[in-house]
C-alpha cells in the first residue's frame, strides 16, 4: 500500500490539472468565438 500512495496523488494531481486545463481551453474556445463573432456583427 505505501508503494500505491504517490502513484495515487500522482494521478489525482494529473486529473486536477487535466480538468483546470480542459476548463481553461473551452473557456478560451467559447471566448474566442464569441469576440469573433461580435467583431463580424460590427
Amino acid at each position: 500500500m505505501p508503494q500505491l500512495a504517490p502513484l495515487c496523488w500522482v494521478l489525482v494531481f494529473i486529473l486536477s490539472w487535466g480538468s483546470v486545463v480542459w476548463v481553461c481551453m473551452m473557456v478560451w474556445w467559447l471566448c474566442g468565438k464569441n469576440s469573433f463573432s461580435f467583431l463580424y456583427k460590427k
